[in-house]
């Protein structure tokens, strides 16, 4: 599985040039646990060399979700997998939609951040998350709180993460709710600074991503991403912060067809065969979906971003025509 990402430069652009759909620089989401790793990394190349794309992102779990073989595809490691991928790569970007924050010692998590950042020449980009999937959480010995608990976990691997990667704290002694440090020495510092994306929906987690994040992610259908990002604007505003200084991201199902009859069969299947969809009728679910002909995902794309101030966008991205990577460059960019 393989996706789209929006992305901005907001190093070379003004956060007003942010909203112009021009500026926007497309990644991949990766995920083929079937691929051999002679494909996994002449797709890499490939992705490179087309010059359009950003980066290339995976998720963060440790078995899959076919629950034809019980979950037992071969699942890589998220931290290892990206990791390949920016040593395959010289150019490109790479990161987690997102990273487990239960999953490694947050200082760790700094320490990993600090050495991929210095191996990958400033290529990684940090997005965490609570962590959700409970049945990993106990298959891997991880005790699975409540998301309360989750939630101040995250707040304080966030409050870790940016003093240890701070290049003016040399030596750091911390004790919170959670973890205790003492002495602590993080070497090397990044280069430039990392910005921390946090991704959620909920109106809890809405509150502290509003607090302390430098990035915002959510993955839902555009009709109730839209929501949660207009609620997440009246967080940031009520802080007496401004949203357009917080990048946005989005994390969806993007599939470009050639035909509308094939959306609407795509539609009809899924309600069918999926219980998660099966509340839904065809036309709704087309809608809601980031789903059409280039001409019709186009139009949609353009709507949902200018509405919600997304500068990112990360999807599963399939496609019925022969090549997907080419299909979005040659039919669906220029119509952006």
């Amino acid at each position: 599985m393989f996706a789209v990402i929006i992305f901005i430069d907001t190093n070379e652009i003004s956060k007003t040039e942010i909203r112009n759909l021009n500026k926007m620089e497309w990644g991949i989401y990766l995920r083929e646990p079937s691929w051999s790793v002679e494909k996994l990394r002449s797709f890499v190349e490939e992705v490179e060399s087309l010059g359009i794309y950003h980066g290339i992102y995976t998720n963060d779990h440790l078995t899959g979700f076919d629950d034809k073989i019980n979950g037992k595809e071969p699942y890589l490691d998220a931290w290892t997998f990206i990791t390949a991928v920016l040593m395959w790569s010289r150019k490109i970007h790479g990161g987690h939609t997102v990273l487990c924050q239960s999953f490694r010692n947050p200082a760790i998590l700094a320490k990993m951040t600090a050495s991929i950042d210095f191996l990958s020449k400033g290529r990684f980009e940090l997005l965490l998350g609570t962590g959700w999937k409970e049945d990993e959480y106990l298959a891997y010995g991880y005790p699975f709180p409540p998301p309360s608990v989750r939630l101040r976990q995250l707040e304080e691997t966030v409050t870790i993460i940016k003093a240890l990667l701070n290049p003016n704290i040399e030596e750091w002694d911390f004790k919170g709710e959670f973890w205790t440090l003492k002495d602590n020495r993080n070497f090397p510092k990044p280069s430039n600074p990392i910005p921390i994306h946090l991704g959620g929906s909920k109106p809890r987690f809405l509150k502290m991503a509003a607090r302390i994040a430098d990035g915002f992610n959510t993955g839902l259908n555009f009709k109730d991403s839209i929501r949660v990002y207009h609620k997440f604007d009246e967080e940031v505003q009520n802080l007496g912060k401004n949203p357009s200084d917080i990048i946005k991201s989005a994390f969806g199902g993007m599939y470009i067809f050639k035909t509308e009859n094939e959306v609407f069969t795509h539609a009809k299947d899924l309600i069918t065969n999926n219980q998660r969809f099966s509340d839904k009728n065809p036309s709704d679910l087309v809608q809601e979906m980031p789903w059409g002909t280039p001409e019709t995902l186009a139009e949609k794309l353009k709507e949902f971003i200018e509405s919600t101030g997304v500068y990112k966008f990360i999807s599963h991205f399939q496609c019925s025509f022969a090549d997907p990577l080419s299909t979005f460059k040659d039919e669906v960019l220029p119509l952006l």
